[in-house]
């Protein structure tokens, strides 16, 4: 997403060079299951205990140049060789 909101970019002068801002989103409680509240959290890449994630992003394009959200949803496949269970479906 950096490099794609970068490249938009590429013509137009800028003085803010922050592009991309990505927020991890958990389960509030380590045992997530339906119900569970979901809470941004700032850790590093990496560390997640479950084999989806999720981030909201807050980017800076030109169309929207004070900034939008996006949430992206993945399947992390190196977590469990990207297994499911009931964690990842809730």
């Amino acid at each position: 997403f950096e490099t794609a909101v970068r490249k938009s970019w590429s013509n137009i002068p800028r003085n803010n060079q922050c592009y991309v801002k990505a927020t991890e989103l958990v389960f509030a409680d380590k045992n997530g299951s339906w119900g569970t509240p979901i809470i941004p959290m700032q850790r590093a890449a990496g560390l997640n205990d479950i084999g989806m994630v999720a981030w909201i992003l807050d980017m800076s394009t030109p169309e929207f140049p004070s900034g939008r959200q996006i949430i992206v949803v993945a399947n992390d496949i190196t977590f469990r060789a990207g297994s499911f269970g009931p964690r990842e479906d809730a």
